[in-house]
């Protein structure tokens, strides 16, 4: 097993480590309190190690990620509006 990105609560926030193979803590993050600094430092450490990194993300409920994906899934594409540039369609010259 490769090494592996665990996000885990911490003291009001979240704590990034990179776990080794040996299940040896090799780095630990600050406390994150803004959720975007913690999601920018787990791709920034991906970007570094590869997509093949494990991310075991203990602050994300399985609720909170069926949510999103049902979200994602069942959003309707939007509908062009009658003055949209988009929905015109070339007309033929009116005869007189």
């Amino acid at each position: 097993m490769p090494a592996k990105i665990v996000v885990t609560p911490y003291r009001g926030g979240s704590r990034v480590s990179l776990i080794g193979v040996s299940g040896r803590e090799l780095l630990t993050s600050k406390v994150f309190h803004e959720p975007r600094a913690k999601g920018a430092t787990v791709r920034s450490l991906r970007g570094l190690l590869g997509d093949n990194v494990e991310v075991d993300d203990r602050t994300v409920t399985p609720r909170t990620q069926a949510a999103k994906s049902t979200a994602a899934a069942t959003r309707t594409p939007r509908k062009p509006e009658a003055g949209d540039a988009r929905s015109a369609r070339p007309r033929a010259a009116a005869k007189r």
